[in-house]
């Protein structure tokens, strides 16, 4: 940090980690070449602020970032400072603050508010340019043309630079998506000045872009301590070859996590192969990890390769791996020892370079109590453990899984966004979840689905309707009905 008494710096734009929050920081970098781009949110734009005031700012644009209701006074604070150190502020924001929190502001800081929900890059568009036409807007900036769903969308005399435009659309996401995953400080800004044409593409902005395409759903939302300290394991883990063992209560998510470690190592290239061993019995779970000759057995016409050979050079998550027997678990330690495995009807032994990475529901320590677990092979996959708490046990975390699934599941069904209030984030926040975030996706989609505003009441549908025995007929009896 700057000391106070430094010279005075010049334009700082802070945005949040969002698709508008993005085109409207490029917007005003365009416009403003050389200003600094940072990164926030409601819940940390007081500290933010706090942190610019120190670094004496000839201007401030805030674009984007919502309000806070709780840490307003912190708010008002930081702006009075910067105001009293001769920092010049606006704040570009939705109109629903408009009434709450003008008063308040204005004496610190120009407020500029939109209006009939239009987003805050057609704001900072009228602002900046107020003679540019509808059509004239992609020639703007080349980003503008994110905001267009389709390529017929576009004015026609665009429609050549679609592929370009679709390119950037992937880069704002997969830069959003290394914030939230891994708080990645440089990845978004530096986005945002290549969508203002400050920066050139990089190799690693198209390595960035081909693993978003590959990996779109992979999120580890949460603000609670225990996501954050996972989001410090994983980048610290991530790049070594260590197997690394997730323990969870089943819904919660450790096969994102699983996902975050492979994009997190030098083996992101390769594959990630994941198997289910509780779905798998004795010989077909062997079949699927080692694969088999030729007339191993009835049906083996030919040569099939396990998910060790497939998985070379790769990731090979092994959920659920308390459920496997003790003759793969063998066979599984031999691999992890010396990099060998056999086929099934092999006699010659195959090399394989596989870092595991294990997930389980169980308690394993117990499982080698209750010798239904090798206790080598526990110490050998638990070199980093990572335990992922039930929802219940973090329940602060609710409020932005709700908003998120929300998210999706209107978008997927093609309706209006879903905003719950604060009673309603209450209300979730209540339930115990036994079935983790998954119990939680199922509550939200039901409340999408019947347009309802009693959130609780679609908690408590959660149980199946069981059939009275009076109901059940025998089958011969309702095939002899189906058949007339």
């Amino acid at each position: 940090m700057a000391r106070k008494g430094g010279n005075r710096r010049s334009i700082a734009i802070v945005t949040f980690p969002g698709e508008d929050g993005a085109s409207a920081a490029a917007l005003l970098l365009a416009a403003k070449r050389g200003a600094q781009v940072f990164l926030s949110s409601k819940s940390a734009i007081a500290r933010t602020l706090a942190d610019l005031a120190g670094r004496r700012w000839q201007k401030v644009h805030i674009c984007g970032v919502g309000i806070p209701s709780e840490g307003m006074r912190e708010v008002l604070d930081a702006l009075k400072k910067m105001r009293a150190l001769g920092t010049e502020t606006i704040w570009y924001c939705g109109y629903d603050y408009l009434d709450e929190f003008r008063p308040a502001l204005e004496p610190y800081c120009e407020c500029r508010f939109t209006s009939n929900g239009m987003p805050i890059p057609e704001l900072i568009l009228r602002v900046l340019y107020p003679a540019d036409t509808e059509e004239e807007h992609p020639n703007r900036i080349r980003f503008v043309g994110t905001k267009y769903a389709v390529k017929e969308a576009v004015p026609s005399k665009y429609r050549a630079r679609w592929a370009e435009i679709e390119q950037l659309k992937t880069l704002v996401r997969a830069s959003i998506r290394r914030w939230i995953n891994f708080e990645d400080e440089e990845a978004f800004p530096h986005m945002v000045r290549v969508l203002a044409e400050a920066e050139p593409m990089t190799s690693q902005d198209r390595k960035m872009i081909r693993l978003f395409e590959g990996q779109k759903t992979t999120y580890l939302r949460g603000r609670s301590r225990a996501i954050r300290e996972i989001r410090k394991l994983i980048q610290k883990c991530g790049p070594t070859e260590s197997p690394v063992l997730i323990s969870g209560e089943t819904g919660t998510g450790k096969e994102i996590i699983a996902k975050l470690i492979h994009e997190s190592s030098r083996r992101v290239e390769n594959l990630f192969a994941c198997v289910n061993c509780a779905n798998l019995e004795g010989t077909l779970l062997q079949d699927r990890l080692f694969g088999h000759r030729k007339g191993a057995y009835t049906g083996a016409d030919s040569d099939k390769p396990g998910l060790f050979e497939l998985a070379n050079g790769g990731t090979l998550f092994l959920d659920e791996v308390g459920e496997m027997p003790l003759a793969t678990q063998a066979q599984l330690l031999r691999v992890i020892q010396e990099g060998e495995f056999l086929p099934l009807g092999d006699e010659t032994p195959r090399q394989t370079d596989v870092r595991i990475i294990a997930a389980t529901n169980r308690d394993l320590l117990r499982g080698v109590e209750e010798k239904s677990f090798r206790e080598d092979l526990y110490y050998r996959l638990a070199v980093i453990p990572i335990l992922l708490p039930p929802l219940r046990e973090r329940k602060e975390d609710i409020p932005i899984l709700a908003q998120h699934i929300l998210f999706d599941c209107c978008k997927e069904r093609g309706t209006a966004r879903v905003q719950l209030s604060q009673k309603q984030e209450e209300e979730l926040q209540k339930h115990s979840w036994p079935g983790n975030v998954r119990e939680l996706e199922n509550v939200l989609q039901r409340f999408v689905i019947l347009g309802t505003n009693d959130i609780a009441k679609c908690i408590e549908q959660r149980e199946v309707t069981h059939l009275e025995e009076e109901d059940v007929i025998p089958l011969e009896e309702y095939t002899r009905n189906y058949i007339r």
